[in-house]
């Protein structure tokens, strides 16, 4: 008989955050050695063969499950905003860069929705396609349904932002849209020619990592929380636990540019389980004085 294929999440024993752990929801932040999260088994899925998959960003994977890859402009501006509020030391120039220009500029909204840990899934949700550019994810943004967007809610704590949205979402999830690509374009949009050239580098090669090597080559090169073995994918989180099946909607892999030490996920319904994980080549970006596009590797 097949076994069943699901995605199972536990903590590691003896973790000093245990007695705070949670069932995971949202988009949850991985790393460090201590508190886990286990994601379990890639579940089969249907996949289009040759170029067409390729095109489409999705390589099949162990068993005929399949893993699909994309970047997230959408992804990498909350991402950013999260950094200027919770900096650290490798993106350092862009802060030094970044920070005065933000003053007059309007984005209040987005930054009451980041909490100290951990993110509200539908602030930036797995894109549906592999290169989507900011105004097709904001559009899916803006067309979050009221049911989705109260569920991610529930577990921040009160504030005129929550309220707005529950409220009034479409005026809401309007200003936030609106709020985030102001963002973009002060904070971002000067440096994506270099993050999405690193990002599409990422991107080929994990397809050719997957394509030489299986499931067990390309996941357990993703980063020291994450690990493939028996059929089981591993992610380390501190702060959260669950148990979730994947029932044939497979692994969305998310390189990113502002996510390094950590990973991301996300696994509850009716998102597709979604890892996001620093890009190779992330030293080379925010090197000072850097002119020159960064290469995928460094």
């Amino acid at each position: 008989m097949a076994r069943a294929r699901r995605l199972r999440t536990y903590s590691f024993p003896g973790s000093a955050h245990r007695a705070r752990r949670q069932p995971c929801g949202g988009q949850d932040r991985g790393g460090g050695p201590q508190g886990g999260v286990h994601p379990g088994e890639l579940a089969q899925h249907a996949a289009q063969a040759g170029a067409d998959r390729e095109r489409a960003g999705e390589q099949e994977a162990h068993g005929g499950a399949y893993t699909r890859f994309a970047i997230s402009p959408l992804w990498e501006a909350v991402a950013g905003a999260r950094l200027i509020k919770q900096p650290h030391p490798l993106y350092g120039p862009w802060l030094d860069e970044v920070r005065p220009r933000l003053h007059g500029i309007r984005w209040e909204l987005l930054d009451a929705l980041i909490p100290p840990r951990g993110l509200p899934a539908f602030l930036a949700p797995p894109p549906a396609v592999a290169v989507p550019d900011l105004d097709l994810e904001l559009a899916t943004l803006r067309a979050t349904p009221p049911e989705t967007l109260a569920t991610d809610l529930a577990w921040l704590p009160p504030s005129p932002a929550t309220a707005l949205l529950r409220d009034d979402p479409d005026r809401g999830l309007a200003l936030l849209a609106d709020q985030i690509a102001a963002f973009w374009k002060t904070a971002l949009a000067p440096y994506w020619p270099k993050i999405r050239a690193l990002l599409e580098g990422d991107l080929l090669y994990r397809a050719r990592q997957l394509a030489d090597g299986g499931a067990h080559r390309l996941l357990n090169t993703l980063d020291p929380t994450v690990e493939w073995s028996e059929d089981t994918l591993r992610v380390q989180h501190r702060y959260c636990t669950a148990l979730r099946a994947l029932r044939g909607r497979g692994l969305l892999l998310v390189p990113s540019a502002f996510t390094w030490p950590n990973v991301w996920s996300i696994t509850t319904a009716p998102w597709q389980p979604t890892l996001r994980y620093g890009t190779r080549g992330i030293a080379t970006l925010w090197e000072r004085r850097s002119a020159s596009v960064p290469q995928a590797a460094v």
